[in-house]
């Protein structure tokens, strides 16, 4: 099922979370893009604008990681994406339900499980807290 007029507010949400967490300097993390499609698995249920807007949220969170891990010696990239790829699953999973607006709902939790694999706790809080500001100003 398409994401409809919430893919509109998925949209908005991964913009205004790259705008406000993302340096665009920091260099991506080596070894956590998305492995779906190569699985095989998930990526054949959803249309072409529900997989760009998995897409574009995968990418928001792994550059958020990237800024959370630029400067580190040794980045966690497994936790990163073991984090990454649980919300991915989530998100596919509920726009094939028909459910967008849970992913907006829980970009909140997302953001924090993907932060807390890089940084210590209160900032992966910290980001969590903002980005629900965010997402309570786009509903």
């Amino acid at each position: 099922m398409q994401a409809g007029g919430h893919g509109e507010s998925l949209r908005r949400i991964a913009h205004r979370l790259h705008a406000e967490f993302v340096d665009p300097e920091a260099p991506q993390l080596p070894g956590i893009s998305s492995t779906f499609s190569e699985e095989g698995g998930m990526n054949r249920t959803l249309d072409a604008e529900d997989e760009a807007l998995v897409a574009r949220l995968r990418e928001t969170l792994a550059s958020i990681a990237s800024t959370l891990g630029a400067g580190a010696e040794e980045p966690p990239a497994r936790a990163i994406k073991i984090a990454l790829d649980g919300a991915e699953f989530v998100i596919r999973s509920e726009l094939q339900g028909g459910s967008p607006d849970r992913v907006l709902q829980l970009m909140p939790s997302f953001v924090f499980l993907v932060a807390l694999s890089v940084a210590d706790h209160d900032r992966a809080i910290e980001l969590s807290l903002r980005t629900a500001e965010l997402t309570e100003g786009i509903r």
